[in-house]
């Protein structure tokens, strides 16, 4: 049987099985997240869902600690952020209102705590005719020469 997930107003770009409840995944519910910025467990049988976090970002990757109470996310800018879960006893005190045939809660309550800055990503390239070098601009505008056989970064051209 398909089904459409519905939860998130974008793309879906991590779908894994949810073990926040402490239990052994059984494929009830599932952990997703998207290019709309959110993290959600949805109950795969009841259609409900809670909203575990929400930011402006796109999320590429999530990777739940659930033995220390974290969830660590990736986002497009190349960043890896986290923060700490809720526990059972939050989850169920937020609203509750009807939302996609199905009941969503809302935790999003907690910014990130930890920050790990990415490079900036890659907007512009330019293989040199000797395939030997390629020159890239990034997303601050940075120009840095590489020796592709040697994967190194020879120079680097700050804006």
């Amino acid at each position: 049987m398909i089904d459409e997930l519905s939860y998130h107003t974008d793309s879906i770009t991590t779908l894994m099985p949810s073990n926040l409840n402490g239990k052994i995944p059984n494929g009830q519910s599932m952990l997703t997240a998207g290019r709309d910025g959110n993290i959600c467990e949805v109950d795969c049988l009841t259609r409900d869902y809670n909203m575990i976090y929400s930011q402006s970002e796109p999320i590429t990757c999530i990777s739940p600690d659930t033995k220390n109470g974290f969830m660590w996310y990736a986002t497009a800018s190349s960043s890896i952020n986290c923060f700490p879960l809720p526990d059972q006893n939050a989850r169920q005190q937020w609203d509750v209102q009807e939302a996609f045939g199905g009941t969503t809660k809302s935790l999003v309550k907690d910014e990130h705590i930890i920050t790990i800055k990415g490079e900036p990503k890659i907007v512009e390239k330019h293989i040199m005719n000797n395939k030997r070098f390629a020159l890239t601009v990034d997303s601050e505008k940075s120009v840095k020469l590489w020796q592709l056989d040697l994967l190194d970064k020879v120079m680097d051209f700050p804006n």
